[in-house]
């Protein structure tokens, strides 16, 4: 079924750049409709071919910087721009995977990953200065773990590799500690 999306996706996006290219091809999707449709395959693989920079540069570039829940709407109504199908069925599976992908705040990848940071701050010793505490998250988000497992997704989350260790901030910046924990 995977490799079925994957040819799928691959066989619509080169369609996508085709028309894009060719004006004269009837009912090709053109603008931010395409986008919108691209973006929704780009965003079912963890795998994603160049072509898919646009769509998804698009995508989580609308963004309410005021409100996140604003940003949700935004992004909804760009997915909601790909056109469905006759099919009620399929409208239904569809519209359960952009309400997915619209919580996306990031990729769900390594090197999206490696960039999320927890920390915590505690009262230092007889002092009683503050000292923080840093580490790559270790948690893979909700939403990357249902959408990996979604069946209309080709996604394959990375590995944690790190300890899960905290460092003090002193020790954090100082370059000696390993901040590419997530691998493919």
């Amino acid at each position: 079924m995977k490799k079925l999306i994957a040819f799928l996706s691959i066989f619509i996006i080169v369609n996508i750049s085709y028309a894009e290219n060719n004006p004269v091809v009837p009912n090709a999707l053109t603008g931010d409709t395409a986008l919108a449709c691209e973006a929704i395959l780009c965003l079912s693989s963890s795998t994603r071919p160049t072509e898919c920079a646009k769509s998804i540069a698009k995508y989580f570039g609308l963004r309410d910087p005021k409100s996140f829940a604003k940003t949700l709407n935004i992004r909804k109504s760009f997915l909601n721009l790909c056109p469905t199908s006759d099919d009620g069925e399929i409208d239904q599976i569809l519209e359960n995977f952009k309400d997915e992908v619209i919580l996306l705040k990031t990729d769900c990848n390594a090197e999206a990953f490696n960039q999320m940071i927890d920390s915590y701050t505690q009262t230092g010793g007889k002092d009683g200065i503050p000292i923080t505490y840093y580490r790559v998250a270790a948690d893979i988000p909700e939403v990357c773990e249902r959408l990996s497992k979604h069946s209309y997704t080709d996604i394959k989350l990375p590995t944690y590799r790190c300890s899960g260790e905290y460092y003090r901030e002193d020790i954090w910046n100082s370059g000696y500690v390993e901040k590419n924990c997530w691998t493919n």
